[in-house]
C-alpha cells in the first residue's frame, strides 16, 4: 500500500513538473528523463528492500521523451543507467570528444533515442558489494552473490564459495532456475564481458 502510494505521487509530480515546463514555454525544447537508481524486492525471493542482484531490485524504468526523440514501441534490451552521464553531456555539448568518450567506461544514447540507430551497448552491468552483475539479452550472469560483510572475511578466515549463477529471463523471469552448469559456455562469454 506504501509502495503504491508512493509511485501515484511520483507520478503526480511529474505531471506538475510538466505543466510548469509548459507554462513556461520550455517544452518544445526540455527531454524528459524519467528513472530510479534501483527497484525494491517487496518479498520476491523472500527478501525485501534493494541491494539484490534480481531483477526486482536492478531493473528500474527508463522513460524518454522530448524534441526529437524518436517514439519507439515498449524496448526490452536492457540499458545501464551509466550511459545517460555521455548522453546528457552530448545534447549539452553537440557532440562528444574522443577524449572525454574515451575517458567513460559508458556510451552516449543520443542517437538511439534520435533513431539514428537500432544498436544498443550488447552489455549491461550491475554491482553492490561483493556481487557482479552482466546481461546479455536474455541471459544474466551473476557472480559473488551471498559473500559476507568485510567484518566477517576478515575475523573468519575460512574462504567462501559462492557458484556463478545464471538465469534465462525469457524462460524464468522469476529467477528461479540456475542453469549456470548447462550452459558454460554462456557462462564463459558472460564472465569475459563481466567488466567493462
Amino acid at each position: 500500500q506504501n509502495y503504491a502510494a508512493e509511485v501515484e505521487n511520483i507520478d503526480n509530480w511529474l505531471g506538475e513538473y510538466v505543466e510548469k515546463i509548459k507554462e513556461r514555454g520550455e517544452l518544445d525544447r526540455t527531454i524528459i528523463v524519467y528513472s530510479s537508481d534501483h527497484g525494491e524486492m517487496l518479498g520476491d525471493h523472500g527478501l525485501v528492500h534493494k541491494s539484490q542482484p534480481y531483477h526486482p531490485s536492478v531493473n528500474v524504468p527508463l522513460v524518454v521523451a522530448g524534441p526529437d526523440i524518436k517514439p519507439r514501441p515498449l524496448v526490452q534490451n536492457p540499458v545501464a543507467l551509466i550511459n545517460l552521464a555521455p548522453t546528457f553531456l552530448e545534447y549539452a555539448m553537440g557532440s562528444l570528444s574522443r577524449e572525454i568518450q574515451s575517458s567513460m567506461d559508458a556510451v552516449s544514447l543520443k542517437a538511439y533515442w534520435e533513431g539514428q540507430t537500432d544498436d544498443l551497448p550488447k552489455y549491461v552491468r550491475s554491482g553492490y558489494h561483493h556481487w557482479r552483475m552482466v546481461m546479455r539479452d536474455r541471459y544474466k550472469l551473476i557472480t559473488g552473490y551471498g559473500i559476507k560483510p568485510m567484518w566477517h572475511l576478515i575475523n573468519n578466515k575460512r574462504p567462501f564459495h559462492t557458484p556463478e549463477i545464471l538465469y534465462d529471463l525469457d524462460a524464468d523471469p522469476g529467477e528461479n532456475e540456475n542453469i549456470a552448469s548447462k550452459y558454460p559456455e554462456i557462462v564463459q562469454e558472460l564472465k569475459q564481458n563481466l567488466f567493462s
